[in-house]
């Protein structure tokens, strides 16, 4: 799957808007403009950005849109 896809695939499974997400990974107030570009295809995302939102996990949906601005520590295989 292409990353564009991906990333947009991640921002739907976790019920996120664009501008909910891009807060959340931390972009300046035109970041939704960016991350909208990257979902289409228009715009090459940041490895950095990609890593950061394809790295991050939810334990079974229960922390959906806190999970960016959440750190914790996974232990064994209770991540999904």
């Amino acid at each position: 799957m292409d990353k564009h896809k991906e990333i947009k695939q991640r921002r739907e499974e976790l019920g996120m808007t664009i501008k909910e997400m891009s807060d959340a990974i931390g972009l300046d107030k035109k970041g939704d403009t960016y991350l909208r570009r990257c979902e289409s295809g228009k715009e090459v995302i940041d490895e950095e950005l990609y890593t950061k939102i394809m790295k991050k996990y939810t334990w079974g949906g229960v922390l959906k849109k806190q999970w960016l601005k959440t750190e914790f520590t996974v232990f064994g295989n209770c991540n999904k």
